[in-house]
């Protein structure tokens, strides 16, 4: 029996219209004159129903027998992409390689697609069920062949007369192929003559146990493996054959053929016009190379096109659709502008809407090579001076006041919050004298690296694109924006003009994500930096409408994995960066992966992706793989427990946070009134004053990391260093005293002053900071300071000790108000918090500490009341 298939057309290696054409020719032309030979066609997981209607009515016109493997499109959605190629360990799609050649590039994107491709082309599951269908027919022989195969009379009779005669071992016989360069009437001509030299099908015995390997996708191997297998002898012998594909062909040999002569060649197959240029169908090396080149990128453009319908006809993707707001809870908030949670959004919606200037990146001086102060560059090791913030904060900046702004406006219905927003976009995205030029080529520049660059030019790191994380909320609140929710036809909507500017303002970044740079820089890069990438081009690319690139990111973040964790799946920390900082970041960065997966289905595989025990292939776990054991990892779980970032980032972005969906955020505890938990003069001891400067300088951390490990830390100035030690016995205050008595065993003089300054940025943009100084000596000489900053007011608290005997006085200076006032407004700011939990922590275990000494004293005393008196008292 002769089975055929019939597939999708894979343009550009075939003219879509080709298959249609070509069937049309073999059922009215082939004439094989043999009532003993049967036919039967299968259609293949055709993608467009309209042309599987076609194939249908024509194969029905002609009364030809077929049977359909449908496509479901549920079923290829859960096929995943592949990132470790076979046996590599190695994490292709992002891995950076620039010696790789274009045959590598286009085989390698293939094979990402491999579990999709083997689902929706499945070639060699056609080919098995055609085997299937044959031998059910009670055939003797089975010709599984592919679609535009055609049979002449003429060859028809040598292939059964081989059949007929074959020898009782010859289960297996091939048919070279002759592949036509041009239009199929060319066979009637009389000079015509076929020349096989292509690769053959396979004809099997009806006994024969081989069948083609399902685990080959369509153009790799696909049928020359099942060759390489029978020992037919080819050009397929001088392919490169990977370790993986050796394992499956040459090291697992047929034992279903024998003899000499194993495999015998019997007449001849042609393989009717692709409709494409004749060059393209030669019998030539650079031929051959064009076919499978015009063949890899057809399978990825068919597949590209399944993954679209995908997400728009399953997922209900649209471009306007939230991807971190909620707009049920939005509408469900918008009855309750009262309660707490709305009271303080609104607050910092007010603060947003009193600035009378959006900051732009115009303000700092301009750092790129073209000297154009619109685009975004900054230093990650050297700043211009205290309170003077990059082009990085103030785009973080701009976002979080965007979005208050925004989320205000939707649940008050007060146009002013609408109109401040939209005058924040135009400044940064549309107005041609001041928006941000959509390039983060010089984002985190190293000033050292220019100081020594014999060009005088430098520029950005991996570590830029950090500046934009907030990219994926500042896009919702643009949505929200312009979307229309309102009955009222007079409601304020975002002018098509400032829209359509935004838009190509984020189409601009988005093209230059993908640039050379920043494929290098960001998209290459192995940790926390280049997942940050991926939420980020996914995140743009939802809003652009470009489904393709959202699906296609999120679905191969899971290759983060094998290069951001150890061989032990515990993370890979950069030299110099502080830990616990970084491990937050990177498991906030895989909250808004997963977020965004879960949204499109793609959660599933990247919970279940995990590696060989050699660390070389892919494979599923079901009940969790590498993301679930990192994510549980009891390090990692310690780790955040104990960084005090967690404790101001839970109040920072309050605002924002509170109207996600309640399964993407964990409800925080109802905020206590502060409680007076130390006395006065508590506070300047070591136990405490030492643990609240480490607390507001780790609280640093997330902003500071990447300089950490080689700028100064922060030092004191001058003049305010002179002011604290102006009444403080100095060295040269020392000198002009007289010599003091020798020094006894128990008064062995010391003397310690401290110093830490420490700064953040809230949503809002206010510069919040705290100094401390804190000096001591022998002579029970102490004085401490502490300098608080907060909106223009400047609180400063003075303990000054002058010996052991004496009380010692304590005093507040404000700038402003009252200090009342200022503790109101300090206990809301992420210091605030951070130090009241704090406080309570350590007067926590200083209580347990109290208990246990006092436990022991009076255990001490009880002892000595019963034990034996010494003789020698």
């Amino acid at each position: 029996m002769l089975v055929r298939t019939i597939g999708n057309a894979l343009p550009p290696r075939h003219d879509p219209t080709r298959a249609f054409q070509n069937l049309r020719f073999i059922l009215q032309h082939e004439d094989l004159q043999d009532d003993e030979v049967g036919t039967h066609w299968v259609l293949n997981r055709l993608a467009d129903s309209d042309v599987a209607q076609q194939f249908r009515d024509l194969l029905t016109e002609f009364g030809a027998a077929f049977t359909e493997l449908p496509l479901e499109l549920d079923v290829h959605a859960k096929a995943p992409f592949h990132v470790v190629l076979e046996d590599e360990g190695v994490d292709r799609v992002h891995h950076k390689n620039r010696k790789q050649d274009q045959w590598t590039k286009v085989q390698n994107t293939n094979a990402f697609y491999g579990s999709k491709n083997r689902y929706a082309l499945g070639i060699n599951v056609a080919r098995n069920a055609m085997l299937d269908i044959a031998r059910e027919s009670g055939a003797k022989w089975l010709l599984p062949w592919d679609q535009a195969c055609f049979v002449t009379r003429e060859a028809w009779h040598q292939i059964k007369r081989d059949l007929d005669a074959a020898a009782p071992g010859h289960k297996y016989f091939v048919s070279f192929m002759d592949r036509l360069a041009e239009e199929n009437d060319v066979i009637f001509s009389p000079g015509y003559k076929a020349h096989p030299w292509e690769e053959p099908q396979i004809i099997f015995r009806n006994d024969a146990v081989e069948r083609f390997d399902e685990q080959l996708r369509y153009g790799q191997r696909d049928k020359a493996a099942l060759l390489v297998r029978l020992q037919v002898p080819g050009p397929w012998d001088d392919w490169g054959w990977s370790t993986w594909e050796r394992r499956r062909t040459y090291a697992n040999m047929s034992k279903d053929v024998s003899g000499e002569n194993k495999v015998p060649s019997t007449g001849y197959v042609l393989r009717l016009y692709s409709g494409l240029a004749s060059g393209i169908e030669e019998n030539t090396r650079a031929a051959s190379f064009w076919r499978e080149m015009r063949r890899a990128k057809g399978v990825v453009a068919e597949l590209d096109k399944l993954e679209e319908r995908v997400m728009v006809e399953l997922l209900n993707y649209r471009p306007d659709k939230l991807l971190i707001y909620n707009e049920a809870l939005l509408r469900q908030y918008s009855d309750q502008i009262h309660t707490e949670l709305v009271s303080v959004l609104l607050a910092d919606a007010d603060r947003a809407l009193h600035v009378l200037k959006p900051w732009t990146v115009m303000i700092n001086g301009a750092l790129d090579p073209e000297r154009d102060p619109r685009i975004f560059a900054n230093f990650y090791d050297h700043h211009e001076g205290d309170g003077i913030l990059d082009d990085g904060e103030m785009f973080r900046n701009m976002a979080y006041n965007t979005t208050t702004l925004v989320l205000a406006w939707r649940l008050t219905n007060n146009t002013q919050y609408a109109l401040q927003a939209a005058s924040f976009l135009d400044t940064w995205c549309a107005n041609p004298t001041s928006a941000m030029r959509a390039t983060l080529q010089y984002a985190d520049m190293s000033y050292q690296k220019l100081l020594t660059s014999k060009t005088g030019v430098t520029r950005g790191s991996a570590m830029g694109i950090r500046h934009t994380a907030v990219m994926p909320m500042l896009l919702d609140a643009i949505r929200l924006l312009n979307a229309s929710w309102s009955s009222d036809s007079r409601a304020w909507v975002l002018p098509d003009e400032l829209s359509g500017k935004i838009t190509l303002w984020a189409r601009a970044l988005f093209d230059d994500l993908r640039s050379e740079y920043a494929l290098d820089t960001f998209r290459s890069s192995s940790g926390l930096f280049g997942l940050l990438y991926d939420v980020q081009v996914a995140a743009l690319a939802a809003f652009l409408d470009d489904p393709k690139t959202l699906r296609y990111t999120l679905g191969t973040m899971q290759g983060r994995l094998v290069t951001m964790l150890t061989h032990e799946e515990k993370l890979l920390i950069p030299t110099g960066v502080a830990t616990k900082a970084y491990t937050l970041l990177t498991l906030a960065a895989w909250g808004a992966a997963v977020n965004f997966a879960q949204q499109f289905g793609l959660a599933e595989h990247l919970f279940q992706f995990d590696l060989t025990r050699t660390h070389r292939e892919e494979r599923l776990d079901v009940n969790g793989g590498l993301l679930c054991r990192f994510i549980g990892h009891s390090e990692v779980v310690k780790s955040l427990l104990n960084c005090p970032r967690l404790v101001c980032d839970a109040g920072q972005h309050r605002s924002v946070s509170n109207f996600l969906p309640s399964d993407q955020v964990e409800k925080s505890e109802k905020s206590e009134k502060s409680e007076k938990m130390f006395s006065t003069w508590d506070i300047v001891r070591p136990r405490l004053w030492h643990p609240m400067s480490m607390l507001e300088l780790s609280m640093m951390d997330t902003e500071t990391m990447p300089q950490l490990s080689m700028s100064m830390r922060n030092v004191p100035g001058v003049n305010s260093d002179e002011e604290f030690f102006k009444d403080l016995p100095t060295t040269e205050r020392q000198k002009e005293t007289k010599a003091k008595e020798p020094e006894t065993g128990n008064e062995q003089a010391f003397s310690s002053y401290s110093f830490s300054s420490s700064s953040v940025v809230d949503e809002e943009g206010r510069m919040v900071m705290s100094t401390r100084r804190r000096y001591e000596d022998s002579s029970g000489r102490l004085k401490a300071e502490h300098e608080r900053e907060l909106l223009g007011k400047r609180m400063k608290t003075v303990w000054n000790r002058k010996n052991t005997k004496d009380e010692g006085e304590h005093h507040t200076i404000c700038s402003q108000g009252t200090a009342d006032d200022f503790e109101k407004l300090w206990s809301q700011t992420a210091f605030g918090k951070a130090q009241q939990k704090k406080s309570k922590e350590l007067k926590e275990s200083g209580d347990e500490a109290s208990k246990t000494s006092s436990s022991e004293k009076h255990q001490a005393v009880k002892q000595s009341e019963t034990a034996p008196t010494s003789k020698a008292a």
